[in-house]
C-alpha cells in the first residue's frame, strides 16, 4: 500500500474516531460556547473563570471572543499556529484548557489525530 494511500485511509479512521468520540455530547444542551465551557469546567473540576481559552484572533470571532469573555474565562488570543495550542490541551502543565475554531478542516484534522493519540478529546464539526 503506497505513503498516499495509507495516509488518508488513517486519516478517515481517525475523523470517524472523532465523530463516534463527539457523539455523546450529542443532546447534553452544548449548542453555545457557554454550554461547551460548563461542561468543560466540570470536566476539568475547574470553576469556568479559572479556564483558559485559545481563540484565533480573526475579525470574525469577535461575537465569540465577547461571548467567551461574558463567561468569565480566561483567552489567549493567538495570531496562528492553531494546532499547537489545541494540542497544548491535553497537557496539564501548558495551561491551556480548551481550544475554540480552529483554522480549518486540515488543522482540525491534524489536532484531532494528535489529541486523539494522547488521550485527549476533540468535538468539532466541518462547515461548509
Amino acid at each position: 500500500m503506497d505513503m498516499e494511500r495509507k495516509i488518508s485511509l488513517e486519516s478517515a479512521r481517525v475523523t470517524e474516531a472523532a465523530a463516534v468520540a463527539a457523539a455523546r455530547w450529542m443532546g447534553k444542551g452544548n449548542k453555545n460556547k457557554a454550554d461547551n465551557l460548563k461542561i468543560v469546567s466540570e470536566n476539568l473540576k475547574k470553576s469556568i473563570s479559572d479556564l483558559t481559552v485559545v481563540i484565533l484572533d480573526r475579525p470574525k470571532h469577535e461575537q465569540l471572543i465577547k461571548e467567551v469573555r461574558e463567561t468569565g474565562a480566561r483567552i489567549m488570543l493567538i495570531s496562528d499556529g492553531d494546532v499547537s495550542p489545541a494540542i497544548a490541551c491535553a497537557f496539564e502543565s501548558s495551561g491551556i484548557d480548551i481550544m475554540i475554531r480552529i483554522g480549518g478542516a486540515p488543522e482540525g484534522i491534524l489536532a484531532a489525530a494528535a489529541l486523539k493519540c494522547l488521550g485527549g478529546e476533540f468535538d468539532g464539526e466541518v462547515k461548509t
